[in-house]
């Protein structure tokens, strides 16, 4: 699956996002960045956890930068706008 999306990221200008579990007790997100990508501002409906796989990203909420390298997470509050950036090719987990 993450090979998959590594791939489809060769080719592509934004960030690569792909659902891996998805069923009434939640979803489970991998989200692949080349660096210098960014994850537009947007909200969730629900409260999840970012965590970084590989890589190096700045969360941002708030007008305040979280830096998170590998093996990193942080909360992310439903209903708050927030961004993604990579500094490094990356690869995360978004669990909701």
């Amino acid at each position: 699956m993450i090979k998959e999306i590594i791939n489809k990221l060769e080719n592509s200008d934004t960030p690569i996002a792909k659902a891996i579990v998805s069923n009434e007790c939640g979803k489970t997100i991998i989200i692949a960045f080349k660096k210098d990508m960014i994850l537009k501002e947007h909200k969730t409906n629900t409260p999840a956890q970012l965590f970084v796989l590989q890589g190096e990203v700045i969360y941002t909420e708030n007008q305040q930068n979280k830096t998170l390298a590998m093996y990193d997470s942080t909360e992310i509050s439903a209903e708050v706008l927030h961004s993604v950036k990579a500094i490094k090719d990356s690869i995360c987990i978004l669990v909701k």
